[in-house]
């Protein structure tokens, strides 16, 4: 834009746009000052880029910064959580753990217990000429044992014995004797999963034994049976008289009545006569469960 010579006024072109009055140079001075005006517009436009660059990085960098500290917080939230059931699982192991160290503790005291008292029936037994030993121990016959096997009531231990045909065998010294029929007494009550042993007994004065069976009763104790030739129960006590009856010919109060076994009739019990006269007393006991 330039001043009008004539009226003063500011105008653009070649005349006066006010008075047209001629104006020297207006059109070139024009355009001198617009492309002026834009090279002062234009040396911001570099700077303005610039910083534009810039900022989007910057908005772009906090973004992803926000992204990835929203990711490091859900990690962390869930380490958390697995710290928190770890602290579980750890306090229910100590508690499975004391009770187990409790368990234990209980079971030593029983079987400290146990063994006081097996101490204590075994120096009983001793003293009563008795020695227990395990079926595999049995140096003459073998034994078959039933894991499963358990003690019989007295009903169920006479019924066995009824129907058990052991004693039908033939009586062969040295080869069937009765090592062979207290053992085949003693392996089908096994397999019938009744639990049985075989007793081997020492006589006063006598370089022989004897063999038959013991069955530990649920409601009479135990009971000895002898099934050499015939079924029998018998009295086998150290320091006593070897005697045995019929089956149904004595009472089940009377199996351990010392005084029922020594005042019997000859004519009614089994015996085994001594070498010097009388009858075989028994001086050892030795039972192979």
């Amino acid at each position: 834009m330039v001043r009008c010579p004539n009226c003063g006024q500011k105008t653009g072109g070649d005349y006066c746009q006010w008075c047209g009055y001629p104006v020297p140079g207006g059109g070139r001075q024009e355009v001198e000052v617009m492309l002026k005006e834009r090279h002062s517009h234009g040396k911001y436009v570099l700077p303005i880029v610039f910083l534009s660059v810039i900022v989007i990085g910057l908005l772009a960098w906090l973004v992803m910064l926000g992204t990835g500290v929203q990711a490091i917080n859900i990690k962390l939230t869930a380490t958390e959580a697995n710290l928190t059931q770890a602290k579980m699982d750890l306090s229910d192991v100590q508690a499975k753990l004391t009770q187990t160290q409790a368990d234990l503790t209980a079971t030593q005291t029983a079987l400290s217990s146990t063994q006081q008292q097996l101490a204590v029936a075994q120096e009983t037994l001793g003293g009563l000429g008795i020695t227990l030993s395990e079926s595999k121990e049995c140096y003459d016959v073998t034994l078959v044992d039933n894991p499963t096997a358990t003690n019989p009531t007295w009903s169920q231990l006479m019924t066995f014995i009824s129907q058990d045909q052991t004693e039908k065998h033939t009586y062969i010294e040295d080869v069937y004797d009765c090592s062979q029929f207290s053992r085949d007494v003693h392996n089908n009550a096994e397999a019938r999963g009744i639990r049985v042993a075989e007793v081997g007994m020492g006589f006063r004065n006598e370089w022989v034994g004897h063999a038959l069976n013991a069955f530990l009763t649920t409601d009479y104790g135990l009971v000895y049976v002898d099934c050499t030739e015939a079924d029998t129960i018998a009295r086998v006590k150290t320091g006593k008289e070897y005697r045995a009856v019929d089956l149904y010919t004595i009472s089940k109060t009377n199996i351990r009545n010392d005084y029922w076994w020594d005042t019997l009739s000859p004519y009614v019990y089994y015996y085994m006569p001594s070498s010097m006269g009388g009858e075989l007393v028994t001086s050892s006991i030795r039972i192979y469960w």
